[in-house]
């Protein structure tokens, strides 16, 4: 089976993906853009298991706005089974779309989330459903996926669960961390805690962070607080030092050998997120076993948490306060979450993603 994706940069899940679908089909990916200036998406493009699959780039820098006829051209006259575009709003991807709807050609649509915006216009709602209505198939990540797919027009039966993610079998542990195994990390690392809560990501205003940091006043002081990934704004340092959080800490950005060591050594996560497409840190978080603790515009989470006690509304820092007390406190509390996590999120690796499309492209043969 000959299969074409159709997509805009090369992020580490996709490539890994990738990789996966590979052994079960002849794949060439169609990538827009090869690279950004953020040094997360930079790959090794001799790595063999890269080379796996056919990829092919037509910008050294990925440009929305231009319009790779070439792309096209491949797209409806190549020797393909399946096509599956994942993005609309490219110029390129737009047009291909409505290529395909005038030339009735099928192909599937894949996408990792998306959230319903309040007020929208009604010129941007009708060219979302002219250009999202039209698919065979939808892959989706969940349910507010598929809230958000229904509403530009697809319809339910045409909706495909895939299990998104961040990881490999061998990533998601075999068991939970005994407490003298995370003792150990925290000693490697150097941390004067008995108990650390960590957050992954960007000190940008999205990620919610000032939420995090006004929500650990009423933690004990043997329970330290990191916020992993760059270097603070002034915004939160300044409401650090207003609120006196002194166990409250800024680490910069790490690699990801480096950062395992840090949900191995920490006994709660939390995403205090205004906003995410999906939340991939949250299923790197599960896959540690760790209690995850998210926001209600965090689709990861409302996904994957079953304890829905863990979710707070956006900006709500008084919630906050008491959840991550509770569960740095109560230790049978957190067993529980550290071990429905880690149920959960055993079947959601790159293996299944893959075998999830290849049952669905198999599907009509």
């Amino acid at each position: 089976m000959k299969v074409l994706f159709i997509t805009n940069l090369p992020s580490p899940y996709r490539v890994n993906f990738f990789s996966e679908l590979a052994k079960y089909c002849e794949l060439t990916v169609f990538f827009e853009g090869k690279r950004t200036k953020d040094k997360e998406i930079i790959f090794n493009w001799n790595d063999k298991n890269i080379l796996s699959f056919n990829a092919i780039f037509f910008n050294h820098f990925f440009n929305e706005f231009k319009i790779s006829f070439s792309i096209i051209k491949k797209a409806l006259f190549g020797d393909f089974d399946k096509i599956v575009i994942c993005c609309y709003n490219t110029r390129t991807q737009s047009l291909l779309i409505i290529l395909f709807k005038i030339l009735n050609k099928e192909y599937y649509f894949e996408t990792d989330g998306g959230l319903l915006k309040q007020n929208e216009s009604k010129l941007n709602i009708f060219f979302k459903k002219l250009l999202i209505s039209n698919a065979k198939s939808y892959f989706s990540t969940g349910d507010q996926c598929d809230k958000y797919l229904m509403n530009y027009g697809a319809k339910k039966d045409e909706i495909v669960r895939y299990s998104f993610t961040s990881l490999y079998k061998s990533d998601v542990l075999k068991k939970l961390l005994t407490k003298e195994q995370k003792n150990k990390f925290k000693s490697k690392l150097g941390i004067p805690y008995k108990k650390i809560i960590i957050g992954v990501g960007r000190f940008i205003s999205l990620k919610g962070f000032d939420t995090l940091i006004r929500g650990s006043v009423l933690l004990n002081k043997d329970v330290g607080v990191y916020i992993i990934g760059g270097k603070p704004t002034e915004e939160y340092i300044k409401i650090k030092e207003k609120l006196e959080s002194n166990n409250v800490h800024f680490i910069d950005f790490l690699a990801k050998k480096e950062l395992d060591d840090w949900y191995f050594a920490a006994d709660i996560f939390v995403l205090p997120t205004r906003g995410d497409v999906w939340g991939l840190v949250i299923n790197e978080a599960m896959s540690k076993g760790l209690p995850v603790v998210t926001t209600n515009m965090c689709p990861a989470g409302l996904e994957l948490i079953a304890d829905k006690e863990c979710i707070f509304t956006v900006d709500d820092y008084d919630y906050l306060k008491n959840i991550l007390k509770k569960i740095s406190e109560d230790d049978d509390y957190a067993y529980k979450l550290s071990r429905n996590n880690l149920e959960t999120i055993r079947q959601k690796t790159f293996e299944n993603m893959a075998i999830e499309h290849r049952d669905e492209f198999k599907k009509d043969d």
